[in-house]
């Protein structure tokens, strides 16, 4: 069974990206498949971190749990139908 987990908060600084990177290493290490949105299209912060996890991973010579990534262009619309 699918679940959502969405962490939000309109104040910025407040460790909704922290958080997220923490929930998918732990759901992924788990055997999981994970899915991230990161809809803060100017910081971005979530894709920093993998960014950052990435680097790492090539400087150590280790493999993680990586998920796909695919970034959405601000200006593009999603249309959902009932």
């Amino acid at each position: 069974m699918a679940h959502i987990i969405v962490l939000g908060n309109e104040k910025g600084g407040s460790g909704k990206s922290t958080t997220a990177m923490h929930l998918f290493t732990a759901i992924a290490m788990s055997g999981q498949k994970v899915g991230a949105i990161d809809l803060d299209l100017r910081q971005q912060s979530f894709f920093r971190y993998l960014d950052n996890r990435r680097q790492f991973m090539a400087r150590e010579g280790v493999e993680l749990p990586m998920p796909e990534q695919f970034t959405l262009q601000a200006e593009m619309t999603v249309s959902l139908k009932n």
